[in-house]
């Protein structure tokens, strides 16, 4: 049985994001096959780099947002490295990917713009799936129009003003836990009065209390304007909220616009009371998707499973070789004849 080091950035201790990737894992490989390291380097601290000193323990690396410098895939040389990339954090530097096409890294890509970059532009073996949570036990009140939405900073409370604008809100949940370079929202008394709004502060300690606490309302508002894959989304939708988008990947590719869902960029106010109507409509369309599921997850241990060895990594490693060689050839052959001229004229 192969074992995994998995390395995801110290702040999804909290929302277990990644937990529904974890959970195909543990099916698989089991979970005492699967080691989990928090790695502080992504937000500027000390690196842990344990994963590093016990390398002959694993045989594969999945990058959970992480980017793995050049210098950890060099040290990894040989071991079956995988790098999710999230949208929200895709920084698609020309030079940095170029040369991941002559290592022996692979990537899993939730968002089709991130796997097209990666896989037509920069020739990088890269799998794409769109994810889907499971179906929930729980009903969905259509009665009234009950808005859930968490609060990360990206998006202000004057934007979703512009959407809500002077239309009647029965009730507006917010769960006000920003992320950690925001402060905490702040609202005036008339605006809370006005949108009968309730916070939630902290996050719950068990996914039965997320499930209830989000499945009290039946809209749901996106809290940031760039997102990877967002849990509570897929909750959401797989619970048969009505969903309120910002018009961008990679949620947008799940939506389509007033068919499904909305999508919107928050400058306009838009017609909350069809949102029983734009469900209804959706309920087939994600009938469908969930019987892929199982499909998707099939395809992702068969991904993570491969030995790779790619022909940019075999023929890479041969080419950049001779470049080496070259290089130094042709820049000891320079240095001396420079030496050369300056002994003939200043001598």
């Amino acid at each position: 049985m192969k074992k995994i080091a998995f390395i995801d950035v110290p702040f999804h201790k909290k929302t277990k994001s990644c937990n529904f990737f974890l959970d195909i894992l543990y099916d698989t490989y089991w979970e005492k096959n699967v080691d989990i390291f928090y790695d502080d380097f992504y937000m500027g601290w000390t690196v842990d780099t344990k994963y590093l000193d016990i390398k002959e323990k694993y045989d594969i690396y999945i990058f959970w947002v992480i980017m793995p410098s050049a210098k950890i895939i060099k040290k990894l040389k040989g071991k079956n490295i995988i790098y999710v990339p999230m949208y929200d954090d895709f920084h698609p530097y020309y030079w940095y990917w170029k040369y991941l096409q002559i290592t022996n890294v692979r990537c899993i890509s939730f968002c089709k713009e991130v796997h097209d970059f990666v896989y037509d532009r920069m020739w990088i073996n890269s799998l794409y799936v769109q994810y889907y949570s499971n179906d929930l036990p729980y009903k969905i009140d259509y009665i009234g129009k009950k808005i859930y939405r968490r609060y990360r900073g990206d998006i202000s409370w004057r934007m979703v003003q512009n959407i809500l604008w002077n239309q009647y809100i029965d009730k507006l949940t917010i769960k006000n836990i920003p992320d950690p370079w925001y402060k905490k929202l702040n609202l005036n008394n008339d605006d809370i009065k006005k949108y009968n709004i309730s916070f939630i502060d902290t996050f719950f300690p068990t996914h039965e209390e997320h499930y209830r606490s989000l499945y009290e309302s039946n809209i749901f508002i996106t809290s940031r304007s760039r997102e990877g894959i967002w849990m509570s989304f897929l909750d959401a939708l797989s619970g048969g909220m009505c969903i309120v988008w910002y018009n961008q990947p990679t949620m947008n590719e799940y939506i389509i616009d007033n068919k499904d869902w909305m999508l919107t960029e928050f400058k306009n106010e838009i017609d909350l009371s069809k949102y029983k109507e734009l469900w209804f409509a959706a309920k087939k369309r994600y009938e469908t998707w969930h019987k892929k599921r199982q499909i998707y997850k099939k395809d992702i241990i068969q991904f993570v499973d491969t030995d790779n060895i790619s022909w940019w990594y075999s023929m890479g490693s041969f080419f950049l070789s001779w470049f080496f060689f070259y290089l130094w050839k042709y820049t000891t052959y320079l240095v001396r004849k420079i030496i050369l001229m300056r002994r003939k004229y200043f001598d």
